[in-house]
C-alpha cells in the first residue's frame, strides 16, 4: 500500500540521519539520542503526508493519492469476487494516533493510525453459490469510509554495525476483521471462577492461510498455554488448518475443552512445568491457578487497553438499572429463555452449517 512506502522511505531516510548522513531539506532530522525520538518521527511521516498527491522526484516516490490497485480476488468456499480498478482517494489524510521505534538492539517500529475519510471505487464481479442458489453479477462499486482504523508493524535486526535491515513488515487496513476479542467464564474444575480474555488473531490471508492464533491477555497456568506467551496451542486439535472443514467456532470449542477437559488436554501439552507439577505436587499447582483466576477477578471491571469499541468490558452490577432486567429474565420459563426466532440452517444435534 501507499501508506507503507511513505513509512519506508521516512524511516531509510531516519536510518541515515542517524549514522550521520545528509538528508533532503524535505525531510526533518531526527537524533537517536533524542528522548522525543518517537514524536519526532511521527512529525517526520506527518509532514510527508501531501507528498502522496504529488510524489517527490528526488527519492522517486511516485504520486500515490489517488491510489490504484488494477485487480483484488476474494474468494471463500461459496463465493468469488474479483475487484479491478480499485481506486482509493484521500489516503493523504491519515492521522497517527501513536509510534514507537527502536534502532538499537532489536529495531522495530510500530504505529497506530487512520483515515478520518475514504472512498474507494471500483468494479466488481460475483460468481459463487448461497445455499445452492447460483449468484452471478458484475456492476460498479462506490464505498465510503470513516474512522478506518490500521496498524502497521516493521521488524528488523542489524546485520553490521551501522547497517539496518528492515523485514517482517505488516499492515492491516482490516484490524477490526482481523483481531477479534473474546472472553471465557470457566464454571468448574480447576480454573473455576476464572474471567479470561482473549484475543484471536486471523491471518491476512484467511482462510487461506493458516491456523488462528488465541493469545490470552493474562497469564493463564495450563499445560495447553505456551508459559512465555500465553498463546493457546492449537496445532495439535488442527493439524492442518482446512477451510472446507475448520472454522473459528471449532477453535472457540477447542478452547473451552481444555479447560474442562483437564486431563485429556495433557496429551497435547507445551508447557511441561505445568505438567510436572499438576503430576508432582498437586496442591502447588492448584496454588498457581487459584493465582491466575484472582488476577482475572481483580481486574475484570477494568477499562478497555486498547481504542477499540469491539474490546468487551464489564460494569458492576447497578440495582437501579440491573434489578429489573433481571427479574425479567427470572420471571421467563425456560422455554421462553431458549426460543429461537426464524429459521436454522442446522439440523438438531449437528454442528454442521447448511445440514438443513
Amino acid at each position: 500500500m501507499n501508506f507503507i512506502s511513505i513509512v519506508f522511505t521516512a524511516l531509510t531516510l531516519q536510518v541515515t540521519i542517524l549514522n550521520g548522513k545528509n538528508l533532503p531539506s524535505l525531510i526533518k532530522k531526527c537524533k537517536r539520542s533524542d528522548p522525543y525520538l518517537n514524536e519526532c518521527m511521527r512529525k517526520t511521516i506527518m509532514d510527508l503526508r501531501g507528498y502522496l498527491r504529488t510524489g517527490i522526484k528526488k527519492l522517486e516516490l511516485v504520486p500515490m493519492d489517488p491510489y490504484v490497485l488494477p485487480k483484488a480476488v476474494v474468494s471463500t468456499h461459496w463465493m468469488n469476487t474479483t475487484f479491478e480498478n480499485v481506486t482509493v482517494y484521500r489516503m493523504h489524510t491519515f492521522e497517527i494516533n501513536s509510534i514507537r521505534l527502536d534502532f538499537d538492539k532489536n529495531p522495530f517500529i510500530v504505529m497506530d493510525y487512520y483515515h478520518p475519510y475514504l472512498e474507494i471505487n471500483s468494479h466488481y464481479r460475483l460468481d459463487g453459490n448461497l445455499l445452492q442458489i447460483p449468484i452471478r453479477g458484475r456492476g460498479e462499486l462506490e464505498s465510503k469510509y470513516n474512522n478506518s482504523k490500521s496498524f502497521l508493524s516493521i521488524d528488523g535486526h542489524r546485520i553490521q554495525k551501522n547497517v539496518l535491515l528492515i523485514g517482517r513488515l505488516s499492515e492491516s487496513h482490516t484490524r477490526l476483521i482481523l483481531v477479534w476479542f473474546g472472553v471465557i467464564f470457566v464454571r468448574n474444575g480447576f480454573y473455576e471462577d476464572g474471567v479470561f480474555r482473549f484475543n484471536i488473531f486471523l491471518p491476512e490471508d484467511f482462510p487461506d492461510g493458516g491456523h488462528p492464533k488465541v493469545v490470552f491477555q493474562s497469564n493463564v497456568f495450563h499445560p495447553v498455554i505456551y508459559k512465555d506467551t500465553n498463546e493457546l496451542h492449537v496445532t495439535d486439535g488442527f493439524p492442518t488448518w482446512d477451510k472446507d472443514q475448520h472454522h473459528i467456532w471449532q477453535v472457540l470449542k477447542y478452547l473451552s475443552w481444555i479447560f474442562y477437559n483437564f486431563n485429556s488436554s495433557l496429551a497435547h501439552a507445551v508447557n511441561l512445568e505445568a505438567v510436572n507439577m499438576y503430576r508432582n505436587n498437586q496442591l502447588e499447582f492448584k496454588e498457581k491457578v487459584k493465582e491466575c483466576v484472582k488476577y482475572t477477578q481483580d481486574h475484570l471491571y477494568d477499562p478497555s487497553p486498547v481504542d477499540d469499541k469491539h474490546y468487551i468490558t464489564f460494569e458492576k452490577y447497578i440495582p437501579s438499572i440491573h434489578d429489573s432486567v433481571r427479574a425479567t429474565m427470572m420471571t421467563q420459563s425456560h422455554e421462553e429463555r431458549i426460543r429461537a426466532s426464524g429459521y436454522s440452517w442446522v439440523s438438531p444435534g449437528s454442528f454442521k452449517p447448511l445440514s438443513k
